[in-house]
């Protein structure tokens, strides 16, 4: 048992490819989805699909969130799934608008939704000394370098070393927070960042670094993110852990 039969647990970027797997993974393991997204009739018909709910949200805007966790009432756990690749090119090069734009998302939205659903989750425990988790999306660039996209990796190690941090300070009161990071992921994203009149070429390439010698399927991530939130890693938090096929070892 997972633990999280009728636990309400909140999703962001719940349209992209890997919120979607994740959703309806938790959906089938007995949580409810508060799924949440910039396109906010996304997210709705994706909650009418799996059971859950959705709503729109910029996760960008702090206010935003901090109103809506509050509305939506409690939650007993967060998957930070929002994101993007930002610019491609050497980040000597990068322009500063660019990289506020990355940042803002990747990791200020990051933040943001982690604080209000730390708050929910307290709320929401009606007398429970313990309990909740959360589970940040970041990558294994954050974990390594970029010379292409040297943004998103810079974004990626801020949401490992965000994780860390928040698992040391939340440790006390039992909630727990991890972060899942994907290698290249049959995406949207892995579509767009190896665009291009060479993607062909540059998709095998990339493939090429990951020993299980294919890319990772969204299914395989939602099922690292189901384990970190349920009661079978209860010993598990402030790790960074790699659904790489292998690109780390």
């Amino acid at each position: 048992m997972s633990g999280l039969d009728g636990r309400r647990i909140a999703i962001t970027g719940a349209a992209g490819a890997l919120g979607r797997a994740t959703a309806r993974r938790l959906a089938a393991a007995g949580a409810v989805p508060v799924l949440l997204d910039l396109d906010g009739a996304a997210a709705g018909a994706l909650a009418r699909e799996v059971g859950g709910e959705g709503h729109a949200l910029d996760v960008t805007d702090s206010a935003a969130v901090a109103e809506l966790f509050e509305r939506i009432g409690p939650v007993g756990g967060l998957v930070n799934s929002a994101g993007i690749e930002g610019p491609s090119g050497p980040l000597e090069s990068v322009a500063p608008d660019a990289l506020d734009r990355v940042m803002a998302l990747n990791v200020r939205g990051s933040l943001a939704c982690a604080q209000a659903a730390v708050r929910s989750i307290r709320a929401g425990r009606a007398g429970a000394a313990t309990g909740g988790a959360i589970v940040n999306i970041a990558s294994t660039a954050g974990l390594f370098g970029s010379a292409q996209l040297g943004v998103y990796a810079m974004s990626k190690a801020a949401v490992v070393s965000m994780t860390r941090s928040l698992a040391l300070s939340l440790a006390p009161e039992g909630i727990r927070v991890n972060a899942v990071c994907p290698g290249s992921i049959d995406s949207e994203m892995f579509e767009r960042t190896t665009d291009g009149p060479d993607a062909q070429a540059r998709r095998a390439r990339l493939i090429g670094l990951h020993p299980l010698g294919r890319l990772g399927r969204p299914e395989e991530v939602a099922e690292a993110v189901l384990w970190l939130l349920s009661d079978a890693s209860a010993f598990t938090t402030g790790v960074a852990l790699p659904v790489d096929g292998g690109r780390l070892a």
